[in-house]
């Protein structure tokens, strides 16, 4: 079974994935049944512990990605190409 790609779910589901991850690591869980379990890498699941570690609650935390609306336009909205 293919896993759905985590980079196109809302940002709710991915925080909340990344809680999960963290809650049945420190129940003692393996990175690879925690990567099995929520249908992601095993190294992705790795990279959010070390977060986790480093900065706390702070890395369970999912912004938008990319530039913001409106930012490093070439063209006012009324103008046309």
């Amino acid at each position: 079974m293919e896993k759905p790609d985590a980079r196109y779910l809302k940002l709710e589901v991915q925080e909340y994935l990344r809680q999960q991850a963290i809650r049945l690591r420190q129940q003692g869980k393996t990175f690879i049944s925690i990567s099995e379990y929520l249908g992601v890498h095993r190294n992705t699941v790795a990279s959010w512990w070390k977060e986790y570690e480093r900065r706390g609650e702070d890395a369970l935390q999912q912004y938008a990605r990319g530039r913001q609306l409106g930012k490093g336009r070439t063209f006012e909205r009324d103008q046309k190409k």
